[in-house]
């Protein structure tokens, strides 16, 4: 198989192209109670069988959350609105591309500590369709008070944790204007999120 690499604007919809492969008449059953709650970023595997459980459920918050900041940044979509409007849009013109949903996972590919390349493939009635996707590990933060969440972002693991004196040490910036005491909860961790798409063509 030739592996072709996308660029900016066409990697998305390159990838969801190999949903044409499925039967346009069938319909896709929405996802179970226990698959939305198995819904998480822990491992590459998890955050693929999420991002498929949030486009059976038009989940579109689940889907934007699947999608890593590089990602986001080199497609232009900085906020979940744009990202909202195109979706719909490419949904509207091509209403099949949702069938990613029902790719499965052939292998995976280990690049790095922080990067890892699956190989899956949706069986299509005709012909069945391969493509990669590229997942990267990055770590965040959040701070909350009772009302919710206050702020978030990206971080270096190395310097958001750290061993002190036999001790895990997190640390995260203090959001202003709040006392320390008006928080209710601290997270940080790591999580794997879709860094890109690949088509694989036949030689």
């Amino acid at each position: 198989m030739r592996r072709t690499r996308y660029g900016s604007g066409t990697a998305l919809r390159a990838c969801l192209w190999t949903a044409l492969a499925a039967s346009p008449t069938a319909c896709l059953a929405p996802p179970t109670p226990r698959e939305v709650l198995a819904a998480g970023f822990r491992t590459p595997e998890q955050t693929f069988a999420t991002f498929r459980t949030a486009l059976r459920g038009d989940l579109i918050d689940l889907e934007y959350r699947c999608l890593s900041p590089s990602f986001r940044l080199r497609h232009g979509i900085p906020s979940q609105l744009i990202y909202e409007r195109a979706r719909e849009e490419l949904l509207r013109r091509e209403p099949f591309l949702r069938w990613i949903a029902t790719a499965e996972l052939l292998g995976r590919t280990d690049l790095d500590a922080d990067h890892v390349l699956l190989d899956a493939e949706v069986p299509g009635v005709f012909a069945t369709r391969r493509f990669g996707v590229l997942l990267e590990r990055g770590a965040f933060y959040e701070t909350h008070d009772a009302q919710g969440l206050l702020e978030d972002d990206y971080v270096l693991w190395s310097e958001a944790l750290t061993h002190e004196d036999g001790e895990i040490v997190l640390r995260a910036p203090m959001p202003e204007g709040v006392a320390l005491e008006d928080l209710t909860e601290f997270r940080a961790g790591r999580e794997w999120k879709i860094a890109g798409f690949d088509a694989l063509e036949p030689d």
